[in-house]
């Protein structure tokens, strides 16, 4: 839900979508975008909905990295989806947290290898937790915080 198409070798921090997203395109048909990058520190509090693939922080991740990031929002799709990464081609994932009635896996297709590590489906208690409020700080990094937003789920300090 955040990125739409990244193909070099960036990386991805610090970003958030609050808002719904739909795609009803039946060709292009995926919302999340295709990523090349190393994406870290980011939250997804909206719905994002897709024809092909949707994925609640990025449509399609390819031979990279997803850190430290929060899926709240609903995802759907008619063909494959997940809370975090809708498809995943050769995918590092670690330290990620998604509500577990937003979607019923992390990682929709995976074509290749897929390496996770601390990768948590929480219902709304535990996702507004203490716990994992400090497993966010503990690998964000030393310029970024987690807190606790107005709604109780956690967010990144500098975000309204």
């Amino acid at each position: 839900g955040i990125v739409l198409s990244i193909s070099r070798n960036y990386n991805i921090s610090k970003c958030v979508n609050y808002g719904k997203i739909i795609c009803s395109d039946t060709e292009t048909g995926y919302v999340g975008g295709f990523v090349k990058a190393i994406t870290m520190n980011c939250a997804n509090y909206g719905n994002v909905s897709a024809h092909l693939r949707a994925g609640g922080i990025i449509g399609i991740l390819e031979h990279r990295n997803i850190k430290n990031c929060i899926n709240i929002g609903d995802i759907t799709s008619d063909y494959t989806l997940g809370a975090l990464v809708g498809a995943a081609v050769t995918v590092g994932a670690s330290h990620c947290h998604y509500l577990s009635q937003s979607c019923s896996d992390a990682f929709g297709s995976t074509s290749t290898k897929l390496t996770k590590s601390d990768i948590n489906a929480c219902s709304i208690y535990e996702m507004k937790s203490e716990d994992v409020l400090n497993s966010l700080n503990k690998y964000c990094g030393s310029y970024s915080k987690w807190e606790v937003g107005n709604n109780g789920y956690p967010k990144l300090r500098w975000m309204h």
